[in-house]
Parts: C-alpha cells; sequence; structure tokens
C-alpha cells in the first residue's frame, strides 16, 4: 500500500534500525556486515520510469547512509544489492494472459534500474496461487530479458544521463529521505 517514495524510505529505515542494533551490540563490524546483508527487497509496478528511478534512487541512498551514518567507506561494503518482486496486485483477473506482458514490463523497468535479481508474478495471481504454468511463464520472461534482449544485463545505468530519470530519481530520492526521517 505504499508509493514509491514511502516504500524506498521505509526499506531504508528498516535497514537501518538493524544497522544500529548490530553497531550497538558491536560484536561484528559494519562494514562485514553492510557487505554481507547489502541486499533490499523492492517490488516494481506499471509505473515504468518510477520503478527505474527507485532502484537507482535506492543505490544512491544506501550509500549515502553507510557513508555519512556509519562512517563506511568500504566501496564493496557500499554496493546495494536489489531483489525485485513484480507487484502482483497490478495482475488482473478477467483476460488473465495479459498480464504476462504486465509482468514483462514490470520485468523491464527492474533490469534498467538495475536489479541483481528478479521475480515476475504469474500471470494468474490475481485468482489463486501461481499455477504450474503461471510459474514456467515467469521463468522464460525472466530468461528472455536476461538472455534475449541484445545485452539488457549488461549496462548496469543505461538512463544514466537522462535528464527525466536523473530528475526523477533526485525527486524519489529527496522525497524517500523525508519520510525515511
Amino acid at each position: 500500500g505504499l508509493n514509491a517514495h514511502q516504500e524506498l524510505g521505509a526499506v531504508m529505515a528498516n535497514a537501518v534500525a538493524y544497522l544500529d542494533a548490530a553497531k550497538e551490540r558491536g560484536k561484528v563490524s559494519l562494514p562485514s556486515l553492510a557487505r554481507a546483508v547489502g541486499g533490499i527487497n523492492l517490488r516494481t509496478s506499471m509505473a515504468f520510469f518510477e520503478d527505474i528511478a527507485k532502484l537507482r534512487a535506492a543505490r544512491k541512498m544506501w550509500w549515502r547512509i553507510l557513508r555519512d551514518r556509519y562512517g563506511i567507506t568500504d566501496e564493496k561494503a557500499m554496493r546495494l544489492r536489489i531483489h525485485v518482486v513484480t507487484a502482483g496486485s497490478a495482475m488482473t483477473y478477467q483476460q488473465p494472459f495479459n498480464n504476462i506482458v504486465r509482468g514483462t514490463l514490470m520485468g523491464l523497468a527492474a533490469a534498467l534500474g538495475g536489479t541483481q535479481s528478479l521475480g515476475i508474478s504469474g500471470y494468474d495471481e490475481a485468482l489463486s496461487i501461481p499455477s504450474d504454468h503461471a510459474h514456467q511463464m515467469s521463468i522464460r520472461t525472466q530468461q528472455i530479458l536476461q538472455d534475449e534482449c541484445g545485452g539488457l544485463t549488461d549496462v548496469a545505468d543505461p538512463f544514466g544521463g537522462s535528464y527525466f530519470i536523473e530528475s526523477l530519481t533526485a525527486d524519489l530520492e529527496q522525497q524517500a529521505s523525508t519520510f525515511f526521517d
């Protein structure tokens, strides 16, 4: 039920709560912990460009939080890993095969935003637990995005430098930081 900046702010607040608790205990170095658990889960929806910007903003926020709040400078620890699950709530029960296209677009946004791992919702998820066929179609969609889309996964930030995406990323980061605070 959260919008993009609220989701991002809440996820970062959760990560900070874990890091703060570990810091209080003092039994593990924060750079080691950040390196080990430097991953978050986000979702993509049908807000294509906003979701690309959200993933970009997440990496920027993680970097800033680790540097400014914890004084971490280890670049490997500061590299955020992102797992994305597409929004099953965007799937409709009318004409469920159209949800394959929805899942593909949400998966494409995740890939263009720089996700490291992806789960695409089943096309029949609006009806029930995904069927074996829907699960297989989700896997095949991911494989097509990864292996057949002309180097889609070879570029870390294909929208870097785009005025629209840079502006949207900055806006989401600012709104998410406000929500985080």
